[in-house]
């Protein structure tokens, strides 16, 4: 499907609202917020926001793909690199000097705009603004025809990784193709084409960026703990004197017209076919905008729509189906997208799709549709302002209001326009568009797979990096415990920014308890939780839930099974009665097991489609064999195929008692508020004894050797690894953070200079310390291109022998690792979700009261010996667990010239061919 919207939250809220406007308040607060322009068209926007001391720092520039031109596309996209690449004042990565003050750095560019974004300590807003500003106006100084190559080949690598080497990773391109006639903007997707880009020259790639990247075509939006008066100044300092560039002219709406009902014949290296049913529709904003949303959320938007109930639910025909309207600056999509189980035929679903589509225009949609509708998105809306930068925060969509609308604060207008829709305003728009004009694209699996600005800023001194203000100290949130007369224990944080409440219930014991032979139990049992509870069925839990606004989350990780819940403050009574059915009533019907379970083998058969899959299969099994962690939650197909209602039942009982659950709650209540409700929700609630915690796991995996799982035809290869580790609950955990950061951990790390901005190999590559309630383990992974696998796969192993070898952790990297975990660690606690989160991980791996609290302090107090010690414990490199998911005919014979280790050909689950 494509994704709903640029803007993330608030925006995706611009997606699917509707009716009562009448009875159903908007609950949107107005941001207090500043909104002034410099004289050179900078437009700037200040929303102050003192509840954690950080600030988000976003740029958003008027240009993206569209204002590209045929045989010179991808600039934008390519734009998004190169920024980060290095500037006059600060000629190197952009990452390094944010990181190791905690920030959080990224960017992104769609067919309409480009936007950075920074969320900082609130001491460092200078830095951030200082750098950039210097990219704005000075970053064609320090771009030099070596990084724009190095940069085109990253690109490459992300194309190969997001395109050719995922599951109908091409179709949106060309979908794009034929759904916008040639010289419309949108006739190409923002990645761009690869030829264009290497025919580009250093004189093009100047030209694009002198249009565009200017002062006068930009939004600078800041949110967060600042001084209104001090960031204005910091502002008019690094950004007053840079020289606005040329007009740039707006593009106005234009929406094509297909001649007629148009077929698209496609192929792809997927194990299941897959149509998508396109429409064009009208831009984002347009008044029929939030009527196509609306009527795309009711048609295909979850569980409670109608595609849904009547393929996935009732028929059983289809692994998905799923639609949804997708507005952009000159025009918009609705796409439908349904992909058959095996045994059923794309036909067979087209026509029960297009019959539930015409009856839905046909009859229209309910009041009732549309209110639960509205019920979901006014808590979705609320959620979206919680955070003050980062994709979806405050910063991310005041920019986009401004893009698109040319005012900052619109977040109640946005949810406005979908409170004021009435059942026939949505019918009319859904009859008005979603008429024969439209496209089908039916992928096919294959059956053989081929072989084959300059300006001078006056009186600032740009040369030197601003250092940190005074920082507010970050305390983590105050907790109130206490337990209910059954044992049930209970944390509670008080957090009163916005009428939400979060809920997490963990319950111990996940994927590490399934039994043998039954891999898949715990993950199945949670998601049979919500399938009919309380002498409610799954339908009407759905329903219910979406009236209320709640979200309810269910999943089982390697030590625990989660169940929790998002909810507006005035629906949280109803929406922990829920919580109280789905956990202590599970019905568990035999026939919900089976549809479950179908879905479940289906999936795992589409996962096989994507290598990073197979790569975590494949290590998992290397690396502990039949041991508890020797497989992912998801389980297997011969684990689910034998599972029973009565093992659902065995397990629930065994672990879902009192004693061995904890509930968190973190949101807009008191306890003087919370404890009876969780008194009457869960004070009934009866159980044994808890059951012992997990022995230490042991490990599979001895000497080094080359693991490789072939996979045809692969644009891609994952080159990698993995060593077995330590459980959470060791005394190295602080240094190990440290270690990891600086090996593999960060944008900057050894792994990904080399593998990244060195060498061009890979679009990213990262190495972690996976550690769990029993045992863990550090994995290394980078996506690679298929011609270098074997160089990239010989860099890898290199860069972690060398870091316990000839060329160990040095100071400055450990001050670097520590600084950038330190610095950073108040954002994990910015949401309430966040705050429920990582109190939640605790809980799961049954860390002491304060292990929260010291670990920064113990992370920061990691000395150098202790920190090369622990790399020298863990990072054998004489046992490492080598990991190649590719092409074998393209890949064996360089493989085999590394002489890394004897090769082990796996099967797609991991074990040894025969």
């Amino acid at each position: 499907m494509v994704p709903k919207r640029f803007p993330a939250a608030a925006l995706a809220l611009a997606a699917l609202l509707p009716t009562l406007a009448a009875t159903r308040p908007n609950p949107i607060p107005e941001v207090r917020h500043e909104d002034y322009t410099l004289s050179n068209g900078l437009r700037v926007v200040l929303a102050e926001d003192h509840a954690v001391p950080i600030v988000g720092v976003n740029v958003n520039y008027q240009v993206g793909s569209k204002n590209e031109r045929p045989g010179r596309t991808g600039f934008a996209h390519l734009f998004e690199h190169m920024m980060f690449q290095g500037s006059k004042n600060y000629n190197d990565d952009f990452f390094k000097p944010l990181q190791p003050v905690g920030a959080f750095v990224n960017g992104a560019t769609n067919t309409d705009r480009t936007r950075y974004l920074e969320v900082v300590p609130a001491s460092y807003l200078e830095r951030a603004l200082w750098l950039e500003s210097d990219r704005m106006g000075f970053l064609l100084d320090a771009m030099t025809q070596e990084r724009l190559a190095n940069q085109i080949a990253v690109v490459q690598n992300e194309r190969r990784q997001n395109y050719e080497n995922r599951p109908y990773g091409t179709v949106r391109e060309k979908i794009a193709a034929v759904l916008y006639p040639e010289g419309h903007p949108y006739h190409w997707i923002t990645i761009g084409s690869i030829e264009d880009l290497q025919a580009a020259s250093l004189d093009d790639v100047k030209a694009f960026f002198k249009a565009y990247y200017t002062p006068n075509n930009a939004t600078l939006c800041i949110a967060g703990d600042f001084d209104p008066a001090q960031a204005k100044r910091l502002v008019a300092k690094y950004f007053g004197a840079l020289p606005p560039g040329p007009p740039v002219s707006r593009m106005g709406r234009w929406v094509p017209e297909l001649p007629g009902e148009v077929v698209l014949a496609l192929q792809d290296r997927v194990q299941l076919p897959r149509t998508s049913v396109v429409w064009n529709t009208p831009p984002i904003y347009d008044p029929d905008d939030a009527a196509l949303d609306a009527f795309g959320r009711i048609l295909g938007g979850g569980k409670t729509s109608r595609l849904y109930k009547r393929l996935v639910y009732d028929l059983q025909i289809a692994q998905d189906a799923v639609a949804g309207n997708s507005g952009q600056q000159i025009a918009g999509t609705f796409q439908m997208t349904l992909t058959p189980r095996p045994g059923h035929t794309p036909e067979e679903v087209e026509r029960a799709a297009f019959q539930v589509l015409e009856e839905t225009l046909r009859d229209g949609v309910t009041a009732e549709e549309l209110d639960r509708t509205i019920g979901a998105l006014t808590a979705q809306s609320v959620r979206s302002m919680q955070q003050v930068g980062g994709f979806g925060g405050l910063t991310d969509q005041m920019g986009a209001y401004v893009h698109y609308r040319g005012e900052p604060d619109l977040f109640r207008w946005d949810l406005q326009r979908f409170l004021d829709l009435s059942p026939e305003a949505v019918n009319a728009a859904a009859r008005r568009w979603l008429g024969p004009r439209r496209l089908i694209a039916r992928v096919a699996p294959l059956d053989k797979l081929s072989p084959d600005a300059s300006g001078e800023a006056a009186s600032v001194d740009r040369t030197r990096m601003p250092g940190p203000a005074a920082q507010r100290p970050f305390a983590l949130p105050a907790r109130q415990r206490f337990s209910l007369p059954n044992g049930l224990k209970v944390v509670l944080v008080e957090h009163h920014r916005l009428p939400l409440v979060e809920v997490q219930m963990v319950v111990r014991g996940g994927a590490a308890a399934d039994p043998a032979g039954k891999p898949g139990l715990a993950s199945l049992t949670a998601a049979m939780l919500d399938e009919g509870a309380g002498g409610r069925s799954s339908r009407q839990i759905a329903d219910a839930l979406e009236g209320l606004g709640t979200n309810l989350s269910l999943g089982a990780g390697a030590d625990a099974v989660t169940a929790g819940l998002s909810s507006l403050k005035a629906n949280l009574a109803p929406s922990l009665a829920i919580l109280a059915d789905v956990v202590l009533r599970p019905g568990f019907p035999a026939e919900e097991l089976d549809r479950q379970r179908k879905s479940r083998l289906v999936s795992l058969t589409q996962s096989e489609d994507r290598p990073e899959f197979l790569a975590q299969v494949a290590l998992a099994r290397v690396l502990w064999g039949s041991a508890p962690y020797g497989h992912l939650p998801e389980g297997t197909k011969p684990g689910l195929e034998a599972i029973t209602r009565d093992d659902l039942n065995s397990f629930w009982s065994s672990c879902a008692v009192p004693s061995n659950v904890t509930l968190i709650a973190v949101g807009d209540v008191t306890r003087a508020e919370l404890e009876p409700e969780l008194v009457k929700a869960f004070g009934g609630w009866r159980g044994g004894k808890a059951p012992p915690p997990p022995s230490p796991v042991p490990a599979q995996h001895g000497r080094r050797a080359v693991y490789l799982v072939d996979k045809p035809g692969a644009a891609q290869s994952i080159v990698g690894g993995g060593l077995v580790g330590p459980a959470r609950s060791t005394p190295d955990y602080p240094a190990l953070l440290a270690v990891n950061g600086a090996l593999g951990g960060t944008f900057v790390s050894r792994v990904n200079m080399n593998l990244r901005e060195n060498k061009g190999y890979t679009y990213g590559a990262r190495t972690s310390f996976q550690l769990q309630r029993a045992g863990g383990s550090f994995v290394a992974q980078a996506p690679v291109a298929t011609k270098v696998t074997a160089p990239a796969l010989r860099e890898l192993v290199a860069e972690i022998s060398d870091f316990v070898g000839s060329r160990p952790l040095t100071d400055q990297e450990l001050a670097y690792s520590a600084d950038t975990f330190v610095n950073g660690y108040a954002r994990g606690f910015e949401t309430a979700g966040d705050i429920a989160a990582k109190l939640a991980e605790a809980a799961a791996d049954d860390l002491p009261d304060g292990a929260l609290e010291s670990l920064p302090a113990e992370v920061k107090g990691v000395a150098l010996e202790p920190a090369r010690a622990a790399a020298r414990k863990y990072l054998l490199p004489g046992n490492l667990a080598i990991l190649v998911v590719g092409d074998k005919a393209a890949i064996l014979p360089e493989l085999q010239k590394l002489e890394l280790g004897p090769i082990v050909e796996l099967d797609k689950q991991g074990n040894p061919v025969k």
